[in-house]
């Protein structure tokens, strides 16, 4: 079993993490970024990488990016190619036209494919932040209600004057705390 390093974490910029995933990327060309992979690579924690939404959205963007059409230019004949390989046979003419139309439906195909699956993931990113925007406002009008209340009893948090050497994280816990525990 391998030692755990102990002691202050190392903090790590966004760009940083960018840079060591454009690192990854580059060594694992058209290969989806795993996580798992990406943290044994390169040796960075994986709450480091969840902490930073920016690296996070551009592992996510890299990931989704479009394959490209799998019909690389060499597997489409040139317009001389095909009329060498043909020559006068027209049956050969229609053969051809045959196997590019094939080419053209199944890239049609997978742009199609690739469309539906940017729908869906757009559509489920949406859902998230939806999510996220409610819990953020249910909980801030939870602590509008408290403060509400402090005020309006004259709790004495909120007379700063007569506590000011009573600010404190245990004070604060005290009065607030239960808003932050879910």
């Amino acid at each position: 079993m391998g030692e755990s390093r102990r002691g202050p974490r190392t903090k790590y910029t966004d760009e940083q993490l960018i840079a060591e995933v454009m690192r990854y990327a580059s060594r694992h060309p058209g290969e989806k970024i795993e996580m798992k992979e990406l943290i044994l690579e390169s040796g960075i924690s994986k709450a480091t990488w969840y902490r930073s939404p920016v690296a996070k959205n551009k592992i996510d963007q890299m990931n989704f990016a479009p394959m490209m059409v799998q019909t690389t230019g060499a597997d489409i004949p040139t317009l001389a190619d095909i009329a060498k390989s043909c020559g006068e046979d027209p049956e050969k003419y229609k053969e051809m036209t045959g196997k590019l139309l094939d080419i053209i439906a199944a890239q049609q195909d997978e742009l199609a494919q690739i469309k539906e699956n940017s729908i869906k993931q757009e559509s489920q990113e949406m859902q998230n932040l939806k999510k996220q925007l409610k819990e953020s406002q249910v909980l801030v009008e939870r602590l509008n209600t408290r403060l509400n209340a402090a005020i309006n009893a004259q709790d004495k948090l909120i007379n700063i004057g007569d506590n000011t050497d009573k600010m404190d994280k245990t004070t604060f816990n005290a009065q607030f705390g239960d808003l932050f525990d879910e």
